[in-house]
């Protein structure tokens, strides 16, 4: 069986069992308005958040039509199945995979249609942040919006990411923070500063979304 169509049976089946959980979940959201101002000004934008939380964005930010850039590795294409049923348009690559062919097919996306990346995938470590979003930002010419995302009570995987699964009935926070416009010229150590100012502000999004759920 190839791994292609062992991704197709896996999200087939696992798909309505997420929806049967997921539904059960409440979300809430918080500086949504960093978003609607980029979307009233025409200002294309893209969201960067951590890997173990793709989880809960796939499942608060379903329907709304997002492009997401999906790693090649291993599990990508189940993540890619799923994603796809919950209608997200799939770019594969990374930030150290496939990640030139993922830049140059985002490139080409609409700045009316979101991006979202997860700065820290495929291999982390966990809550890093590649200098590939400047990158992706910078070719595609888009604001980056650092989110936090945050369950309680959840379960944690053992993978590097600790990924998170909500548990039945969980609360869902999702935290926004202020758009980060990254220059267009930049050299390498440039690239790495911008990064680093994007994890910072994703670390502090998240503080905020555990915080507001720990009340």
């Amino acid at each position: 069986m190839t791994s292609v169509r062992k991704a197709r049976i896996i999200a087939t089946l696992g798909g309505p069992a997420l929806r049967l959980l997921a539904h059960t979940w409440r979300v809430t959201f918080e500086g949504e308005e960093h978003e609607t101002k980029c979307r009233d000004a025409g200002t294309p934008y893209l969201w960067a958040f951590r890997h173990g939380r793709l989880l809960l964005a796939a499942w608060a930010c379903r329907g709304r039509g997002i492009g997401v850039m999906v790693s090649q590795h291993g599990d990508g294409e189940i993540i890619a199945q799923l994603a796809a049923k919950l209608g997200y348009e799939t770019y594969r690559g990374s930030t150290t995979r496939g990640g030139n062919q993922a830049l140059r097919e985002m490139s080409r996306v609409p700045g009316s249609q979101p991006l979202a990346i997860t700065p820290d995938g495929p291999r982390g470590p966990d809550g890093s942040v590649q200098p590939g979003v400047v990158l992706l930002a910078q070719a595609t010419e888009r604001v980056v919006i650092p989110a936090g995302l945050a369950a309680v009570p959840a379960w944690r995987a053992r993978s590097w990411d600790r990924l998170v699964v909500p548990k039945p009935f969980a609360r869902i926070r999702v935290v926004y923070r202020e758009p980060i416009r990254v220059p267009a010229e930049l050299d390498r150590a440039g690239r790495e500063q911008w990064a680093e100012r994007i994890r910072a502000e994703m670390e502090e999004a998240e503080r905020i979304a555990w915080e507001r759920l720990r009340r």
